[in-house]
């Protein structure tokens, strides 16, 4: 229902920190690896390293100019920042990056 099941972990996180708010993303990424794929530490360990490098190239990846709207039409999946045909300008990534 999310797309992807990786969004899913961040409604997962989302809910957890809710519940625990002293839990670390370690501890958050750990359980919603094991209960959504496998116990198998093969699996988790590497995934869960994947998993909290994650925000990090995420900020690389928009910070260093504040680019915003960066995302394609229709969902918001993969980088789309020449997007210029949304029903409202100020909703596209020309529009904020001009």
């Amino acid at each position: 229902w999310t797309g992807h099941p990786f969004v899913q972990s961040s409604w997962y996180a989302f809910g957890r920190l809710a519940w625990n708010h002293s839990l670390s993303s370690e501890e958050i990424a750990e359980e919603w690896l094991k209960m959504t794929f496998t116990n198998n530490p093969d699996f988790v360990e590497p995934v869960k390293e994947i998993m909290q490098e994650s925000r990090e190239a995420g900020v690389n990846y928009r910070s260093p100019l504040g680019l915003t709207h960066l995302y394609a039409q229709g969902h918001h999946y993969g980088p789309a920042p020449w997007t210029s045909d949304l029903p409202r300008p100020d909703w596209t990534a020309v529009y904020y990056h001009k």
